[in-house]
């Protein structure tokens, strides 16, 4: 600690200004999330987060509101909520811990895993704040006033650590993901501790400046905002690119150089309608599924762009790759789709017609041309 303004007014209005505001976009997001962003596994473990983020702020402002207050209301009132704060940062960051995992692996934690890296430090931090009263070892309150125990800094290193570990393992995380989108969101999320621990140094530095949660609390608008723009652009039942998100890729990454060379698959299930009516929706849409998580394991690298482009139809673009370097892929493609069971646990095979477009062609002056080509290879498929 270099400087203390803890006594300083003007610092404490800002710090409980910054709390408040903070405060108030927590509580939106958590009312929003959900309906947002849907009920997935890692939509629920980020409005936990966004919850016990509120709930830190909250039990912060309550210290800075009563700063200075000489009382013993106000001294327990203080003990509580600064007991409280305690504990649910290491809440906050466990669950912070949690999401990123779930977004880099897609699963749970293992629960030898969830006892080791949650349980383990949530109880620690319980029986530090418990024995706190009596040994002082985090925190006191002396006449209205926080001040610091001497293992506070063993907390506030643990916080830290444990976010800083997290990013790391995001960023290496990324550098093994092929699909380019993945990879950028990993890199971000990596990223995005970031503000907070710039803040934590900051106020490590300057007693009384209250930064950290505020940061905190924006970091994850930002990452509330990257997965909110994110949800819009796919498609609801497969988790691919919808096809507005296809009209904009084909513009600026695609159409942005005429010279450009890149091939467009179209994809079209065959007789899709016959499953829907023989085995009900609830089977086509599993067949949907089962179909996007096919072209996911045989398409989706660095640069290459899925989509579902409406019904049972689909698009794939390539920007490197030739139609003779892609005639294996396909191959396994159609091989995946004949097994039955799978991702989708679809007791069917399923059969595709597919139609390719490739550029430079000179019958190509728009993306409704290169789709319209395409869809007509893809009919010619379907006849043979």
């Amino acid at each position: 600690m270099l400087v203390d303004v803890s006594d300083n007014t003007l610092v404490s209005g800002i710090s409980l200004g910054l709390d408040f505001y903070a405060l108030a976009t927590m509580i939106f997001l958590a009312a929003v999330c959900v309906r947002v962003l849907g009920r997935s596994q890692a939509s629920r473990y980020l409005r936990s987060v966004i919850i016990l983020t509120a709930a830190c702020l909250a039990a912060d402002s309550v210290s800075w509101a009563f700063r200075g207050l000489v009382s013993p209301s106000v001294t327990g009132i203080m003990w509580g909520s600064t007991s409280f704060y305690f504990i649910v940062q290491v809440l906050t960051t466990v669950f912070w811990a949690r999401y990123v995992h779930f977004r880099a692996v897609g699963r749970n934690l293992s629960l030898r895993s969830f006892l080791l890296l949650c349980v383990v430090p949530v109880l620690l931090t319980l029986a530090l704040v418990i024995s706190n009263p009596f040994t002082g070892w985090l925190f006191t309150i002396e006449e209205g006033s926080y001040r610091r125990g001497p293992v506070n800094g063993v907390v506030a290193f643990f916080v830290g650590a444990y976010v800083l570990v997290a990013s790391v393992w995001l960023i290496r995380c990324r550098s093994r993901e092929q699909a380019y989108e993945r990879s950028m969101e990993l890199l971000l999320l990596g990223c995005s501790a970031l503000p907070a621990l710039v803040a934590a140094v900051f106020q490590f530095l300057v007693y009384g400046l209250a930064l950290i949660w505020p940061a905190v609390a924006f970091t994850i608008l930002g990452i509330y905002i990257n997965r909110a723009q994110y949800a819009i652009s796919l498609d609801a039942l497969t988790g691919l690119n919808n096809r507005g998100t296809l009209d904009r890729y084909l513009v600026t990454h695609v159409f942005d150089d005429p010279g450009k060379s890149c091939v467009l698959l179209l994809f079209d299930i065959d007789k899709f309608k016959a499953i829907n009516d023989t085995r009900g929706h609830a089977a086509g849409d599993r067949a949907l599924q089962r179909f996007a998580e096919g072209m996911r394991r045989c398409f989706d690298e660095r640069g290459v762009f899925l989509s579902r482009y409406g019904g049972d139809e689909f698009v794939a673009v390539f920007p490197h790759e030739t139609p003779e370097q892609l005639a294996p892929r396909i191959a396994r493609f159609e091989a995946m789709l004949l097994e039955k069971g799978g991702v989708a646990a679809l007791d069917i095979p399923l059969t595709v017609s597919i139609g390719m477009a490739t550029m430079p062609d000179e019958r190509v002056k728009a993306p409704a041309d290169l789709i319209r080509l395409a869809d007509e290879s893809m009919y010619a498929d379907k006849r043979s």
